[in-house]
């Protein structure tokens, strides 16, 4: 499946904190927000929509 780039507005002071404490945990923001995405199409996406887009 092909790939976009999503982009969001966020406080840029926030993003910073957000950062460093992932960073020292050595978490990787761009994989904690796929997770999120992907949560959110588990949660929204109704099951026929679903099985639609994976038999593309």
């Amino acid at each position: 499946m092909a790939r976009v780039v999503v982009q969001v507005p966020f406080n840029s002071e926030k993003l910073i904190a957000l950062r460093t404490c992932l960073e020292r945990r050595e978490i990787s923001l761009e994989d904690e927000l796929v997770k999120k995405m992907d949560e959110l199409y588990g949660k929204y996406v109704p099951e026929e929509l679903k099985m639609f887009v994976e038999h593309r």
